[in-house]
């Protein structure tokens, strides 16, 4: 709120008496203003703190776990009082690319809707804690003989207290392909050979890598792996 001294016209500062009485009062108004904006926040379920209690009273609703959760629950079960479903509603999802560039950490999500007189504007506030990610090819890597031996070499670092693994199978086209663990050839930079000697479908390669964040919690980055150190040995 503004200083009470603003309301006032302006030859009212040149008077220390009032400019004091003023003063003191400041707090309290502040105080009063605060007190308002708090039971207005109340009447919105998506802001509503302490009120929480009486919307799920009101609405048969048990105590849940986090405000958020709580409001969701409470807004959607005023929804379906309303006549509301699912498909009434409009709905955000966050993944892919744009999620895969966050970092790890506190994030806020801001949500804005206007009927074109007012606007709301809806705060969402998530952590994101990914400590493991996985990378495969979405499509096997055929070739023309047998694949008896592979190499794979990773660009990028992984810190030595984090988990890898690295799974490569040579009939990845099967129904049922045959997962090699190749985690300490890779590792150590060495070839990988193939056990598996039979391919249904014909001989295809595929890999899974997967690394978990360790202890120290430092972040793993992987730009890529290169595949040709691969497929120059699959004819061998």
């Amino acid at each position: 709120m503004r200083e009470l001294m603003s309301y006032l016209p302006e030859n009212y500062p040149a008077s220390r008496e009032t400019v004091c009485f003023q003063q003191a009062l400041q707090p309290e108004a502040e105080g009063l203003w605060a007190a308002r904006d708090d039971l207005l926040a109340q009447l919105d379920l998506w802001t509503a703190t302490w009120g929480l209690d009486l919307w799920e009273a009101a609405l048969g609703l048990s105590n849940g776990q986090g405000l958020d959760l709580r409001a969701l629950g409470g807004v959607q079960r005023h929804h379906a009082a309303a006549g509301k479903t699912e498909e009434d509603m409009e709905w955000v999802e966050v993944d892919g690319e744009p999620f895969m560039r966050l970092l790890n950490g506190a994030h806020e999500l801001i949500v804005s809707a206007s009927d074109g007189k007012v606007t709301a504007v809806h705060k969402l506030a998530f952590t994101k804690a990914v400590y493991s990610a996985g990378v495969t090819l979405e499509t096997p890597m055929e070739a023309d003989d047998q694949i008896r031996v592979m190499v794979m070499a990773l660009v990028g670092s992984v810190p030595a207290d984090a988990e890898l693994e690295v799974l490569v199978t040579n009939n990845a086209k099967d129904d049922e392909p045959v997962w090699e663990d190749a985690t300490g050839d890779v590792k150590n930079g060495t070839n990988h050979v193939f056990a598996n000697q039979t391919a249904a479908n014909g001989f295809a390669f595929n890999f899974k890598l997967t690394v978990s964040r360790g202890e120290n919690g430092q972040d793993t980055s992987q730009e890529g792996w290169e595949p040709d150190k691969t497929a120059a040995l699959w004819a061998l």
